[in-house]
Protein backbone atom coordinates (compact mmCIF):
# COMPACT_ATOMS: atom_id res chain seq x y z
CA UNK A 1 0.00 0.00 0.00
CA UNK A 2 1.20 3.51 -0.84
CA UNK A 3 0.97 5.98 2.04
CA UNK A 4 1.17 9.72 1.31
CA UNK A 5 2.02 12.18 4.07
CA UNK A 6 -1.45 13.01 5.38
CA UNK A 7 -3.13 13.94 2.11
CA UNK A 8 -2.58 14.06 -1.65
CA UNK A 9 -1.00 17.36 -2.62
CA UNK A 10 -2.85 20.22 -4.24
CA UNK A 11 -1.29 21.79 -7.33
CA UNK A 12 0.07 24.69 -5.29
CA UNK A 13 1.57 22.38 -2.70
CA UNK A 14 3.17 20.23 -5.38
CA UNK A 15 4.71 23.34 -6.91
CA UNK A 16 6.07 24.34 -3.52
CA UNK A 17 7.50 20.85 -3.09
CA UNK A 18 9.27 21.10 -6.44
CA UNK A 19 10.88 24.36 -5.32
CA UNK A 20 12.00 22.72 -2.12
CA UNK A 21 13.36 19.73 -3.99
CA UNK A 22 15.57 22.04 -6.02
CA UNK A 23 16.78 23.67 -2.82
CA UNK A 24 17.53 20.23 -1.37
CA UNK A 25 19.67 19.18 -4.35
CA UNK A 26 22.91 19.88 -2.49
CA UNK A 27 21.76 17.71 0.38
CA UNK A 28 20.63 14.82 -1.79
CA UNK A 29 23.35 15.00 -4.47
CA UNK A 30 21.73 12.05 -6.23
CA UNK A 31 22.49 12.27 -9.96
CA UNK A 32 20.07 10.57 -12.34
CA UNK A 33 20.91 6.94 -12.99
CA UNK A 34 20.24 5.16 -16.27
CA UNK A 35 16.44 5.22 -16.25
CA UNK A 36 15.69 1.64 -17.20
CA UNK A 37 18.43 0.25 -14.98
CA UNK A 38 17.31 2.32 -11.99
CA UNK A 39 13.70 1.21 -12.40
CA UNK A 40 14.78 -2.42 -12.54
CA UNK A 41 16.76 -2.03 -9.32
CA UNK A 42 13.80 -0.34 -7.58
CA UNK A 43 11.49 -3.17 -8.61
CA UNK A 44 14.07 -5.76 -7.53
CA UNK A 45 14.46 -4.06 -4.15
CA UNK A 46 10.69 -3.85 -3.72
CA UNK A 47 10.28 -7.51 -4.63
CA UNK A 48 13.04 -8.47 -2.18
CA UNK A 49 11.39 -6.51 0.65
CA UNK A 50 8.03 -8.05 -0.20
CA UNK A 51 9.46 -11.56 0.04
CA UNK A 52 11.89 -11.19 2.96
CA UNK A 53 10.57 -8.55 5.36
CA UNK A 54 7.77 -9.55 7.74
CA UNK A 55 4.42 -8.41 6.30
CA UNK A 56 3.02 -5.04 7.26
CA UNK A 57 6.29 -3.11 7.61
CA UNK A 58 6.43 0.70 7.20
CA UNK A 59 8.92 1.71 4.48
CA UNK A 60 9.92 5.26 3.57
CA UNK A 61 11.29 6.01 0.11
CA UNK A 62 11.65 8.73 -2.51
CA UNK A 63 10.59 6.25 -5.22
CA UNK A 64 7.31 5.14 -3.69
CA UNK A 65 5.48 4.30 -6.91
CA UNK A 66 7.96 1.67 -8.01
CA UNK A 67 8.49 0.23 -4.53
CA UNK A 68 4.81 0.05 -3.57
CA UNK A 69 3.99 -1.75 -6.83
CA UNK A 70 6.58 -4.44 -6.09
CA UNK A 71 5.98 -4.62 -2.32
CA UNK A 72 2.19 -4.77 -1.78
CA UNK A 73 2.64 -6.54 1.57
CA UNK A 74 3.96 -3.34 3.14
CA UNK A 75 2.93 0.28 3.70
CA UNK A 76 5.19 2.51 1.60
CA UNK A 77 5.51 6.20 2.56
CA UNK A 78 6.27 8.76 -0.13
CA UNK A 79 8.97 11.13 1.18
CA UNK A 80 10.02 13.17 -1.87
CA UNK A 81 7.41 15.91 -1.31
CA UNK A 82 5.81 15.70 -4.75
CA UNK A 83 2.59 14.23 -3.32
CA UNK A 84 2.32 15.71 0.14
CA UNK A 85 0.19 18.08 2.19
CA UNK A 86 1.35 21.46 3.45
CA UNK A 87 2.05 20.11 6.95
CA UNK A 88 4.67 17.69 5.68
CA UNK A 89 6.25 20.30 3.41
CA UNK A 90 6.22 23.14 5.97
CA UNK A 91 6.94 21.21 9.16
CA UNK A 92 9.31 18.50 7.96
CA UNK A 93 10.61 18.81 4.38
CA UNK A 94 11.42 22.54 4.32
CA UNK A 95 13.15 22.77 7.72
CA UNK A 96 15.07 19.51 7.15
CA UNK A 97 13.24 17.53 9.83
CA UNK A 98 12.72 14.25 7.98
CA UNK A 99 14.18 12.28 10.93
CA UNK A 100 11.37 13.67 13.10
CA UNK A 101 8.78 12.61 10.54
CA UNK A 102 10.22 9.10 10.36
CA UNK A 103 9.97 8.84 14.13
CA UNK A 104 6.46 10.30 14.34
CA UNK A 105 5.09 7.91 11.73
CA UNK A 106 7.05 4.98 13.18
CA UNK A 107 8.63 4.25 9.80
CA UNK A 108 10.84 1.22 10.25
CA UNK A 109 12.86 1.14 7.02
CA UNK A 110 14.28 3.58 4.49
CA UNK A 111 14.90 2.33 0.94
CA UNK A 112 16.34 4.28 -1.99
CA UNK A 113 19.53 5.07 -3.89
CA UNK A 114 22.14 7.79 -3.51
CA UNK A 115 25.90 8.17 -4.11
CA UNK A 116 28.27 6.00 -2.11
CA UNK A 117 29.86 9.09 -0.55
CA UNK A 118 26.47 10.11 0.83
CA UNK A 119 25.77 6.66 2.25
CA UNK A 120 29.03 6.87 4.17
CA UNK A 121 27.45 9.70 6.18
CA UNK A 122 24.04 8.02 6.36
CA UNK A 123 20.70 9.15 4.95
CA UNK A 124 21.08 12.60 3.33
CA UNK A 125 17.64 14.01 2.49
CA UNK A 126 15.74 16.84 4.21
CA UNK A 127 17.98 16.36 7.20
CA UNK A 128 20.43 13.64 8.06
CA UNK A 129 20.16 10.27 9.76
CA UNK A 130 23.72 9.21 10.69
CA UNK A 131 24.93 5.80 9.60
CA UNK A 132 25.34 4.86 13.26
CA UNK A 133 21.55 5.16 13.70
CA UNK A 134 20.73 2.74 10.89
CA UNK A 135 21.56 -0.86 10.07
CA UNK A 136 21.89 -2.13 6.52
CA UNK A 137 19.42 -4.85 5.56
CA UNK A 138 20.29 -5.29 1.88
CA UNK A 139 22.06 -3.34 -0.86
CA UNK A 140 22.50 -3.34 -4.64
CA UNK A 141 25.55 -1.64 -6.20
CA UNK A 142 24.14 0.06 -9.30
CA UNK A 143 27.24 1.54 -10.97
CA UNK A 144 30.56 3.15 -10.07
CA UNK A 145 28.95 5.85 -7.91
CA UNK A 146 25.42 4.78 -6.91
CA UNK A 147 23.95 2.16 -4.61
CA UNK A 148 20.38 1.27 -3.62
CA UNK A 149 20.11 0.43 0.08
CA UNK A 150 17.45 -0.84 2.46
CA UNK A 151 18.17 0.33 6.01
CA UNK A 152 16.43 -0.49 9.27
CA UNK A 153 16.10 2.67 11.35
CA UNK A 154 17.46 2.73 14.89
CA UNK A 155 15.13 1.12 17.41
CA UNK A 156 12.85 -0.19 14.66
CA UNK A 157 13.01 -2.97 12.08
CA UNK A 158 14.48 -5.47 14.54
CA UNK A 159 12.73 -8.37 12.78
CA UNK A 160 14.53 -7.69 9.48
CA UNK A 161 16.59 -10.41 7.78
CA UNK A 162 19.93 -8.60 7.80
CA UNK A 163 21.94 -9.85 4.84
CA UNK A 164 25.48 -10.49 6.06
CA UNK A 165 26.94 -10.42 2.55
CA UNK A 166 25.49 -6.93 1.94
CA UNK A 167 26.85 -5.77 5.31
CA UNK A 168 30.32 -7.09 4.44
CA UNK A 169 30.32 -5.50 0.99
CA UNK A 170 29.05 -2.14 2.29
CA UNK A 171 31.65 -2.12 5.07
CA UNK A 172 34.36 -2.67 2.45
CA UNK A 173 33.21 -0.46 -0.42
CA UNK A 174 31.57 2.42 1.46
CA UNK A 175 33.10 2.49 4.94
CA UNK A 176 36.57 1.34 3.79
CA UNK A 177 36.97 -1.45 6.33
CA UNK A 178 38.45 -3.98 3.85
CA UNK A 179 40.45 -3.78 0.65
CA UNK A 180 38.46 -3.77 -2.62
CA UNK A 181 40.11 -4.51 -6.00
CA UNK A 182 39.12 -4.82 -9.64
CA UNK A 183 39.55 -7.87 -11.88
CA UNK A 184 42.90 -6.62 -13.14
CA UNK A 185 44.37 -6.69 -9.61
CA UNK A 186 43.44 -10.29 -8.81
CA UNK A 187 46.65 -11.67 -10.32
CA UNK A 188 48.86 -9.44 -8.16
CA UNK A 189 47.33 -10.07 -4.72
CA UNK A 190 49.77 -10.82 -1.89
CA UNK A 191 50.08 -14.42 -0.75
CA UNK A 192 47.65 -15.58 1.94
CA UNK A 193 44.91 -13.20 0.84
CA UNK A 194 41.45 -14.35 -0.21
CA UNK A 195 38.51 -12.94 -2.15
CA UNK A 196 35.70 -13.27 0.39
CA UNK A 197 32.92 -11.72 -1.70
CA UNK A 198 32.58 -9.93 -5.02
CA UNK A 199 30.38 -6.87 -5.55
CA UNK A 200 28.45 -6.79 -8.85
CA UNK A 201 27.81 -3.45 -10.50
CA UNK A 202 24.39 -4.19 -11.93
CA UNK A 203 24.36 -1.73 -14.84
CA UNK A 204 27.66 -2.95 -16.33
CA UNK A 205 27.60 -6.49 -14.86
CA UNK A 206 31.20 -6.07 -13.77
CA UNK A 207 32.74 -6.97 -10.41
CA UNK A 208 34.82 -5.54 -7.60
CA UNK A 209 36.31 -7.95 -5.09
CA UNK A 210 36.63 -7.73 -1.31
CA UNK A 211 39.99 -9.13 -0.21
CA UNK A 212 41.13 -9.95 3.34
CA UNK A 213 44.13 -11.81 4.80
CA UNK A 214 43.38 -15.50 5.26
CA UNK A 215 43.90 -15.18 9.00
CA UNK A 216 40.99 -12.70 9.21
CA UNK A 217 38.42 -14.74 7.28
CA UNK A 218 37.00 -16.52 10.33
CA UNK A 219 36.29 -13.19 12.05
CA UNK A 220 33.89 -12.19 9.25
CA UNK A 221 31.38 -14.61 10.75
CA UNK A 222 29.18 -15.41 7.74
CA UNK A 223 26.47 -17.93 8.69
CA UNK A 224 23.99 -20.04 6.75
CA UNK A 225 21.16 -18.17 8.51
CA UNK A 226 22.56 -14.77 7.48
CA UNK A 227 22.66 -15.25 3.69
CA UNK A 228 19.68 -15.15 1.35
CA UNK A 229 20.25 -16.81 -2.04
CA UNK A 230 17.44 -16.36 -4.54
CA UNK A 231 17.32 -20.09 -5.31
CA UNK A 232 17.86 -22.52 -2.44
CA UNK A 233 19.60 -25.88 -2.86
CA UNK A 234 20.21 -29.02 -0.81
CA UNK A 235 22.97 -30.47 -3.01
CA UNK A 236 26.05 -31.78 -1.19
CA UNK A 237 29.23 -32.63 -3.11
CA UNK A 238 31.31 -35.60 -1.97
CA UNK A 239 29.67 -35.29 1.42
CA UNK A 240 31.98 -32.33 2.14
CA UNK A 241 30.57 -29.08 0.75
CA UNK A 242 26.89 -28.11 0.57
CA UNK A 243 25.45 -25.72 -1.98
CA UNK A 244 23.14 -23.48 0.03
CA UNK A 245 21.83 -21.73 -3.08
CA UNK A 246 22.56 -19.38 -5.97
CA UNK A 247 21.65 -16.02 -7.47
CA UNK A 248 21.47 -15.99 -11.26
CA UNK A 249 20.75 -13.21 -13.77
CA UNK A 250 17.11 -13.40 -14.86
CA UNK A 251 17.08 -10.56 -17.43
CA UNK A 252 17.62 -11.51 -21.10
CA UNK A 253 21.25 -11.33 -22.20
CA UNK A 254 22.63 -11.02 -25.77
CA UNK A 255 25.24 -13.39 -27.21
CA UNK A 256 28.59 -12.12 -25.95
CA UNK A 257 26.91 -10.45 -22.97
CA UNK A 258 27.44 -11.13 -19.28
CA UNK A 259 25.44 -12.97 -16.65
CA UNK A 260 25.94 -12.69 -12.89
CA UNK A 261 26.10 -15.89 -10.85
CA UNK A 262 26.55 -16.04 -7.07
CA UNK A 263 27.15 -19.37 -5.29
CA UNK A 264 26.66 -19.88 -1.56
CA UNK A 265 28.58 -22.79 0.00
CA UNK A 266 28.94 -24.29 3.46
CA UNK A 267 31.57 -26.85 4.45
CA UNK A 268 30.06 -29.81 6.33
CA UNK A 269 33.22 -31.91 6.76
CA UNK A 270 36.92 -31.50 5.90
CA UNK A 271 37.88 -32.09 2.28
CA UNK A 272 40.87 -34.41 1.99
CA UNK A 273 40.59 -35.36 -1.66
CA UNK A 274 43.34 -33.11 -3.01
CA UNK A 275 42.92 -30.31 -5.53
CA UNK A 276 39.35 -29.62 -6.64
CA UNK A 277 38.06 -27.15 -9.21
CA UNK A 278 34.65 -25.59 -9.76
CA UNK A 279 32.96 -25.61 -13.15
CA UNK A 280 29.95 -23.71 -14.52
CA UNK A 281 28.41 -25.13 -17.71
CA UNK A 282 25.78 -24.44 -20.33
CA UNK A 283 23.40 -27.22 -21.33
CA UNK A 284 20.49 -27.81 -23.71
CA UNK A 285 17.59 -30.21 -23.57
CA UNK A 286 17.97 -30.55 -27.36
CA UNK A 287 21.00 -32.84 -27.65
CA UNK A 288 21.28 -32.28 -31.40
CA UNK A 289 21.56 -28.53 -30.90
CA UNK A 290 23.91 -29.13 -27.99
CA UNK A 291 26.28 -31.12 -30.18
CA UNK A 292 26.70 -28.03 -32.37
CA UNK A 293 28.17 -26.04 -29.46
CA UNK A 294 31.86 -26.85 -28.88
CA UNK A 295 32.68 -28.30 -25.48
CA UNK A 296 35.02 -25.41 -24.70
CA UNK A 297 32.21 -22.92 -25.32
CA UNK A 298 29.90 -24.74 -22.89
CA UNK A 299 32.28 -24.20 -19.97
CA UNK A 300 31.67 -20.65 -18.77
CA UNK A 301 34.26 -20.81 -15.99
CA UNK A 302 36.46 -23.46 -14.40
CA UNK A 303 39.17 -23.17 -11.77
CA UNK A 304 40.02 -22.85 -8.09
CA UNK A 305 37.28 -21.28 -5.97
CA UNK A 306 37.22 -17.69 -4.69
CA UNK A 307 38.58 -16.37 -8.00
CA UNK A 308 41.64 -18.57 -7.68
CA UNK A 309 42.57 -17.37 -4.18
CA UNK A 310 41.60 -20.49 -2.17
CA UNK A 311 41.45 -24.26 -2.28
CA UNK A 312 38.55 -26.40 -1.09
CA UNK A 313 40.85 -28.06 1.46
CA UNK A 314 41.44 -24.64 3.09
CA UNK A 315 37.76 -24.04 3.87
CA UNK A 316 36.92 -24.66 7.54
CA UNK A 317 34.05 -26.91 8.66
CA UNK A 318 31.00 -24.70 9.14
CA UNK A 319 32.46 -21.88 7.05
CA UNK A 320 30.08 -20.13 4.63
CA UNK A 321 31.71 -19.06 1.35
CA UNK A 322 30.02 -16.73 -1.13
CA UNK A 323 31.39 -16.33 -4.66
CA UNK A 324 30.09 -14.09 -7.46
CA UNK A 325 31.19 -14.35 -11.07
CA UNK A 326 30.44 -12.25 -14.16
CA UNK A 327 30.32 -14.89 -16.91
CA UNK A 328 30.54 -14.11 -20.61
CA UNK A 329 27.97 -15.86 -22.81
CA UNK A 330 29.67 -17.18 -25.99
CA UNK A 331 29.20 -14.70 -28.84
CA UNK A 332 28.36 -17.55 -31.23
CA UNK A 333 25.55 -18.89 -29.03
CA UNK A 334 22.20 -18.98 -30.88
CA UNK A 335 19.22 -17.32 -29.13
CA UNK A 336 17.39 -19.64 -26.73
CA UNK A 337 16.91 -20.67 -23.13
CA UNK A 338 19.92 -22.45 -21.69
CA UNK A 339 20.12 -24.37 -18.39
CA UNK A 340 23.14 -23.58 -16.22
CA UNK A 341 24.74 -26.27 -14.05
CA UNK A 342 27.62 -26.23 -11.59
CA UNK A 343 29.81 -28.99 -10.24
CA UNK A 344 33.17 -29.85 -8.71
CA UNK A 345 35.91 -31.85 -10.44
CA UNK A 346 38.68 -33.75 -8.68
CA UNK A 347 42.38 -33.58 -9.52
CA UNK A 348 41.89 -36.21 -12.26
CA UNK A 349 39.07 -34.23 -13.92
CA UNK A 350 36.21 -36.46 -12.77
CA UNK A 351 33.03 -35.09 -11.27
CA UNK A 352 32.66 -35.23 -7.52
CA UNK A 353 29.54 -37.21 -6.52
CA UNK A 354 26.52 -35.15 -5.55
CA UNK A 355 23.71 -36.17 -3.21
CA UNK A 356 20.41 -34.86 -1.83
CA UNK A 357 19.34 -33.44 -5.17
CA UNK A 358 16.65 -35.02 -7.41
CA UNK A 359 18.24 -36.82 -10.32
CA UNK A 360 16.08 -34.96 -12.86
CA UNK A 361 17.62 -31.62 -11.75
CA UNK A 362 21.12 -32.63 -12.85
CA UNK A 363 22.15 -31.19 -16.19
CA UNK A 364 25.35 -33.26 -16.19
CA UNK A 365 26.41 -36.31 -14.14
CA UNK A 366 27.36 -34.94 -10.71
CA UNK A 367 26.64 -31.35 -11.80
CA UNK A 368 23.59 -29.54 -10.46
CA UNK A 369 21.06 -27.46 -12.39
CA UNK A 370 20.86 -23.95 -10.87
CA UNK A 371 18.64 -22.03 -13.31
CA UNK A 372 18.12 -20.89 -16.88
CA UNK A 373 19.47 -17.96 -18.86
CA UNK A 374 17.52 -16.35 -21.70
CA UNK A 375 19.81 -15.46 -24.63
CA UNK A 376 18.31 -12.96 -27.09
CA UNK A 377 19.82 -10.85 -29.85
Amino acid sequence: ALRLPRAVASGACAALALTLLAAEAKSLVRPPAAELGAVQVMHEAGRWMNEHLPAGRRIGTLSSGYVSQAAPAHTVYNLDGLMADREYVDDFLRPGRLPNYLQREQIEFFADYQPLANWKAGLQWAGSVPLEQMRLVRWWRMDATLAYCVFALSGRGAAAPFDQVSELQFAAEVVGRHRVVGDEELTTLPAQHRVVTSIPQLFSRTLRHVVVPVGEVAALGLTAQGVYPERRSTATFAGAVRLLGVDLTTHPVPPGGRILLSRYWQVVRPWTGGAATLEVRLDLADRVALAAIPEIARVLVAGRPCHGTADLAEWRVGEVVVETYALVVPASLPPGVYPISIGWRDAQGGWLPVSEEPAESRAEPAAVFVGNIDVRR
